[in-house]
């Protein structure tokens, strides 16, 4: 404002061109400086060279201006006649035109690379985000489809190179993995112009199916319409989610199997307690004749029996979480297993109409064999009872035959069969296929899975091939592990009596409740043994002392003051010679193991038959030959020397 206000005073008010020159000389030369300052020291060092030909302009016009004042004030001014310029004039003003339009040049060429380098800038950030972005990125041409770029992230997750895809389209190279997903894409876009994270399905260069999310949005690029796509890989994500739903759905089940297996567990518990405390119950009618107390009472054992059964699965299936069962395998005869086997159930299939066949695959002198045999029969007999179970009609076959090196069993039925998807799925606990109140079939669904973890235990295999209303076989095989020696049964006699013969020999029975030593006293009595009472382990030891002839103690393992254990280890301190049975609810492998380590003789577990019971002390009494424990029970290989006794 000011050098404006001096040039318009002494234009119009008091005339000076010499004033007016010096005047507009300083004001190029201020305004010189200022460009100068900004070019130099408010622009970034990245574009200063862009300004070098600005600022030597501006040095020019303002060296020039500056020659014009010195000019002015070292000549005449006052008698410089201004309308006839000299040479040095001329040639400032010359000079300063010519810089006047460098100067404008100058503008003109800072503007365009100012231009240049802002689009070389904007392309090397798009170059960078392209190629560096974690998100496969494409881009085609709108007119053909074909590829024109592709980012290192595309490359990786699909497979493909460059050459495979630069100038080809992902028509050819069958990207989609369904078609209609690309001919939607490229629709959408034409519609909308754009789209953003449509779930489709990609095909990798090795032929991998991933899941993407496909973006994608209309640019121009050198006049040129083309596609810019974006692929997100979510393939870990939707496993995720399957997962997850897989989990949730399996959850679903587990609790509707939780709620089936207690309405079952209350049902298989109460169904046989209703029979056996009410006919229980029927049993004291004094009205009562011979023929309805038999029937009550063989309804009585058949409840027993039942949930003896329905006990003994749950006790295993919690040994079987607790992972405790072992292997225990013992000198056993194969084919006397499978006809023992026969014998048993043939009776179930003649009630129920059904044909009943077994087959054996060796003949008898090469079946003696080490095998664990307890887990044996309850694997066939669990086939075995789901096979009379759901047969109605038809025949149930079962057997086995040598493969090799191992032993293939088979039981075989015509029953309802079992549909595919199902297969797997029978295996796990309390599975059942029909979960329904009004279910045709009984049971908790812990057979198979018993059946399964016997086979896991010992690396064996258990399988199935079955079809809906065709029938089931199941399969499953054990190691043919011959054994070295013929199983022989001690014939030796501490009395030289008839195995067959009478009996007046004392057993000690230790048991502290009265139900069950009044319980073994009846099994006993009809073998006229003189019985003798311990109530608990010390008095028992005190009776060895005391008794003039002790020739079998049943020994119970939970008792007061004195329990079982050290009982016996005292009582063989007394009388090592006698065999000391202990006849306990403790079942499990681990207990067995323990009882015979502990030094008793022979095992058996409650509840127990009359016939089971009488077949053990008859053994030991006519057959017991004092051994060492080791002996007895090889707690090294976890196989003993006389299987039956633990039987």
């Amino acid at each position: 404002m000011i050098f404006t206000f001096i040039q318009t005073w002494f234009t119009y008010k008091i005339p000076n061109p010499g004033i007016r020159t010096i005047n507009l000389s300083l004001a190029n030369i201020i305004v010189s400086l200022r460009f100068l300052w900004l070019l130099y020291h408010q622009e970034r060092e990245s574009g200063r060279q862009l300004n070098y030909l600005l600022i030597i302009t501006f040095i020019i016009i303002g060296l020039i201006n500056l020659a014009r004042i010195i000019s002015y004030y070292t000549t005449d001014y006052v008698k410089k006649d201004f309308l006839a310029a000299d040479n040095f004039e001329v040639a400032m003003i010359l000079l300063a035109q010519a810089f006047t339009i460098l100067y404008a040049y100058s503008i003109m060429h800072l503007i365009s690379n100012r231009l240049l380098n802002d689009i070389k800038s904007e392309e090397e950030k798009f170059k960078k985000v392209f190629f560096t972005s974690p998100y496969a990125t494409i881009i085609s041409r709108l007119s053909d489809g074909h590829i024109i770029d592709i980012n290192n992230a595309f490359m990786r997750k699909t497979g493909y190179s460059e050459k495979d895809l630069i100038g080809n389209s992902t028509d050819n190279i069958n990207l989609y993995v369904k078609k209609e997903d690309r001919y939607s894409i490229i629709d959408e876009i034409y519609r909308t112009g754009g789209m953003v994270e449509k779930e489709v399905r990609l095909r990798k260069k090795s032929g991998e199916e991933i899941f993407c999310l496909f973006s994608s949005a209309v640019i121009t690029i050198n006049k040129e319409k083309c596609f810019f796509s974006s692929i997100d890989d979510i393939t870990e994500r939707k496993n995720y989610e399957g997962n997850l739903l897989l989990a949730k759905k399996k959850a679903e089940e587990n609790d509707k199997l939780k709620t089936a297996f207690i309405h079952n567990i209350s049902h298989e518990i109460r169904t046989p307690l209703n029979a056996i405390v009410g006919f229980s119950s029927l049993l004291g009618d004094p009205s009562l004749d011979e023929a309805s107390k038999k029937l009550f009472i063989d309804t009585i054992i058949k409840g027993s029996d039942h949930l003896l059964s329905f006990v003994s699965n749950i006790l295993e299936i919690s040994n079987i979480e607790a992972g405790i069962l072992k292997l225990n395998r013992l000198e056993s005869n194969l084919n006397s297993i499978i006809t023992n086997l026969y014998e048993q159930y043939k009776p179930v299939a003649d009630r129920q109409g059904i044909e009943f066949r077994f087959a054996i695959g060796l003949p008898d002198f090469k079946t003696n064999i080490l095998i664990d045999k307890p887990k044996l029969v309850q694997t066939l007999t669990n086939l075995l009872q789901n096979a009379f179970k759901f047969t109605e009609k038809g025949y149930v076959e079962f057997g086995y035959n040598l493969r090799g090196d191992h032993l293939e069993f088979y039981v075989e039925d015509t029953g309802i069969g079992i549909e595919e998807d199902k297969h797997e799925k029978i295996f796990e606990r309390f599975y059942q296929v029909d979960y329904s109140g009004s279910r045709k079939y009984e049971g908790l669904g812990l057979g198979l899975s018993i059946t399964k973890a016997y086979a896991d235990l010992a690396g064996n295999r258990i399988w199935l091939s079955s079809k809906p209303n065709e029938g089931t076989t199941f399969y499953f095989t054990v190691p043919y592990l011959k054994a070295q020696t013929e199983i022989v049964k001690h014939e030796n006699s501490l009395t030289g009596e008839k195995s067959n013969g009478k009996s007046t020999k004392t057993v000690l029975i230790t048991e502290d409740t009265d139900s069950n030593y009044r319980l073994l006293e009846i099994y006993l009595a009809s073998e006229e043994f003189k019985i003798v009472r311990a109530k608990d382990g010390r008095e028992a030891v005190d009776l060895c002392k005391t008794e003039e002839q002790i020739d079998l103690i049943l020994m119970d393992i939970k008792m007061p003051d004195m329990d079982g254990f050290e009982a016996t280890r005292q009582i063989h301190g007394i009388l090592p010679n006698v065999p000391v049975i202990a006849h306990t609810a403790y079942a499990t492998e681990a207990d067995k193991k323990k009882i015979f380590s502990s030094g008793f003789t022979g095992y058996i577990a409650k509840p127990y038959s009359r016939d089971d019971l009488l077949a053990t002390v008859n053994k030991f009494l006519k057959q017991y030959i004092p051994v060492s424990v080791e002996k007895y029970y090889d707690l090294s290989s976890e196989t003993a020397s006389s299987e039956e006794s633990i039987n």
